[in-house]
Parts: structure tokens; C-alpha cells; sequence
């Protein structure tokens, strides 16, 4: 879907552009989830939330185990086996259609961090570790948020 404005989520967001997945795309920090996001992502430096060495692309790769992820969010273990098969059947898919539905990116973070200043996944990191995992670039969709 393409839209000038979309409200999800309570949220505006304005369309401003359409890219090919960057080089460097950083995860939406979630202050809530963040102490668990860190001790299970494969990066030792400041570049946290870098999709590149999310719990995500890391499991598509065969390193960590994204359940444990899951669990560490409360989530129980049938529940967290269930997302992790899901993320490889999204791989397969991407790997075999491409990407369906294309990603969402805001062109600055929405909540102020010091992990990232530049875009961030809205919507769609699942699609976005599967194309990274892949090596595939896909297009994103660019959006201005602007607020509630």
C-alpha cells in the first residue's frame, strides 16, 4: 500500500520518499526492551541496533537462538518456537517471491536515543533481517512521523 498520509497505530505518518534498503537501517528502540535486546545482540560497540547484528539476522544466519529473545519478553516457550519458525518461513518466502509488502522506515528515530540519529524501522524488521540475512535489497517506504 502506498499512502501520503497513513494513520496507524494512533500515529501520522506522512510518505516522503521511497529507498533502496541502506547499508547500515537501525531497529525502532523500545526503552522497554532494550536491556534484553542488547544482551542478546551480536555487537560490542555503540552500533546497537543495527540490524546487522540483531537477534534476528544473527538466528536466519545460525547463531543465537531468537526463542530465547522471545522469552526474555515474557513470552512462553510454545509461543516464542512459533515466531522463530515463522521468521524462517518468511525467509524461504522472500528468498523464493521477494519481498510482498514492503518495509516501513522513518526518516528520523521517533524516540531520541543514542544508539541511532539516523532512519529507523517502523514496520516490517522481520522482512528487513530476512533481506539482510539474504543479501537482498529491497525497497523501503520513507515516512515523516508526525505524532499522535
Amino acid at each position: 500500500m502506498t499512502y501520503k498520509y497513513l494513520l496507524k497505530y494512533d500515529t501520522i505518518l506522512t510518505k516522503i520518499g521511497e529507498i533502496t534498503l541502506p547499508d547500515v537501517i537501525h531497529a525502532q528502540y523500545n526503552p522497554d526492551r532494550f536491556a534484553e535486546w542488547e544482551r542478546h545482540c551480536a555487537c560490542l560497540n555503540m552500533d546497537k541496533l543495527n540490524m546487522e547484528y540483531s537477534p534476528h539476522v544473527s538466528c536466519l544466519r545460525g547463531g543465537n537462538d531468537y526463542e530465547l529473545l522471545q522469552m526474555s519478553y515474557g513470552h512462553n516457550a510454545q509461543y516464542a518456537s512459533n515466531r522463530e519458525v515463522k521468521l524462517f518461513h518468511l525467509r524461504d518466502s522472500i528468498a523464493k517471491k521477494g519481498v510482498c509488502e514492503r518495509p516501513m522506515l522513518l526518516e528520523a528515530p521517533r524516540v531520541k536515543n543514542r544508539f541511532n540519529a539516523g532512519m529507523e524501522i517502523y514496520e516490517g524488521h522481520h522482512r528487513i533481517a530476512c533481506c539482510i540475512a539474504l543479501g537482498i535489497k529491497c525497497i523501503c517506504n520513507v515516512y515523516r512521523w508526525e505524532g499522535i
